[in-house]
This record gives structure tokens, C-alpha cells and sequence, in this order.
């Protein structure tokens, strides 16, 4: 983690496009030493899939709050232990104004989203005006689940005042 956050905050690496760090078993703490390294809306895509965001997800927010990190984001199959962990990456995600393209395909509270997880979401699509791409698409089922709750369909009244998202899905 050491060397490649060191790379990503060099000159060298600017013309990277891509990386892919999925099933890394990466703690939000160390995502969020990459992020910092790499700067403010870097013109990056990465994949986070599948790892451990719930260690440490205050530093990770607090990067991405701030605008740290690359300009499109893949946090697919990110299953969190506590549903306040969630709630905080989704306030996190409403503030930043770097993400135009975020993927959360696949990411599930521990049990079916409250009223509490639903009201984030709907902040999320009211206020965030920098996401353009978002897919928070089911994953292996997990829509089929009721992982989302009753109320998750109230969150998408937010979507009304949101002028910026082309493509959801």
C-alpha cells in the first residue's frame, strides 16, 4: 500500500487510467491513503469491489467528503457490518463534488434498510449535483432480498430535484 500510494501521487502516474484492487481485503483507512495520495478529482477509474470498507470508514468519508480521489468509483458487492457505516459513505458521497461516475451495484446493509438508511439516499439523489452515471443496481440478488426495505421507494422522491444524473440504474 505504501508503494502504490506513493506512485499514484507522483507525476508518473497521470496517465493511468485504470486500476483494479477488488477482493484486496482493503480496510476503508488504507482506500482512503490511496485516495488522499492521488489528489482532488483525479481522472481515474477504480475498482474497490468486495473489500472491507467498514475499518476505518471515517477516514474513508472524510476523503471523499473532501473531493480526494479518483472521478469514477466501483464499490460493487461491499457488504457492510453496520448500517450506520452505510449511512455515513452515503452522506459522504451526497457532499463530494469530484465522483461523476459511481458504481454501488451489489452493496447491502446487514439486514433490509431503514427508514433512517432510506432518508441518505434520498439526500444523496436531491443534493449531490456531480454524479452523472449511478448504479445501484441489484447483485447476485440482493434486490430480491428486500435489502432495501419498504421505505426505499420513498428515497427516490429525491431523484426530483436532481438534474445531473443521465444514467441510472
Amino acid at each position: 500500500m505504501d508503494v502504490l500510494a506513493a506512485y499514484l501521487g507522483t507525476y508518473n502516474s497521470h496517465g493511468l487510467q485504470l486500476v483494479r484492487l477488488n477482493n484486496c481485503g482493503l480496510t476503508g483507512k488504507q482506500i482512503s491513503r490511496l485516495f488522499r495520495s492521488m489528489g482532488q478529482a483525479r481522472r481515474l477509474t477504480i475498482h474497490l469491489n468486495g473489500n472491507r470498507l467498514d475499518e476505518g470508514i471515517d477516514d474513508l468519508c472524510s476523503a471523499i467528503a473532501n473531493g480526494y480521489g479518483p472521478w469514477s468509483v466501483f464499490l460493487q458487492m461491499i457488504e457492510f457490518a453496520s448500517e450506520a457505516n452505510y449511512i455515513k459513505l452515503l452522506r459522504a458521497l451526497t457532499v463530494n463534488k469530484t465522483i461523476e461516475c459511481l458504481s454501488l451495484a451489489g452493496t447491502a446493509t446487514p439486514d433490509s434498510a431503514s427508514g433512517v438508511a432510506c432518508q441518505a439516499v434520498s439526500e444523496f439523489f436531491s443534493k449531490n449535483d456531480t454524479v452523472r452515471f449511478l448504479d445501484i443496481s441489484g447483485y447476485d440478488s440482493k434486490l430480491d432480498e428486500g435489502r432495501l426495505g419498504r421505505e426505499f421507494s420513498k428515497a427516490l422522491s429525491g431523484m426530483r430535484s436532481n438534474t445531473r444524473i443521465e444514467h441510472l440504474r
